[in-house]
């Protein structure tokens, strides 16, 4: 039996909105989110790193939950962003073989 030997390299973001008056009020709602979650999760992270006083294995292991946080945000979204304002919906898949 033969297996599938399609090679995909691209995909179309959609799904949100068709309507192009919508795209910058989302466009915003998710920058505005983002930089919440960005300014909360690493402060979180510094605020513990910081102050010797909550050097317990419970806070340590919610600032490495806010770092990874702020991590897997900042690979996705403003990627995510940038093809809100753009009239290309083409993500390149690019899968190391």
């Amino acid at each position: 039996m033969d297996a599938n030997k399609t090679l995909v390299t691209e995909f179309v973001l959609t799904g949100l909105t068709e309507r192009p008056g919508l795209q910058v009020p989302l466009f915003l709602v998710f920058l505005l989110t983002y930089l919440t979650t960005m300014v909360g999760n690493l402060g979180l992270a510094t605020l513990i790193w910081k102050d010797p006083r909550p050097h317990s294995p419970v806070y340590l292991l919610l600032g490495s939950l806010a770092f990874a946080d702020a991590c897997s945000s900042s690979s996705v979204t403003p990627r995510m962003l940038r093809t809100f304002l753009s009239k290309n919906h083409v993500i390149s898949l690019n899968i190391p073989f």
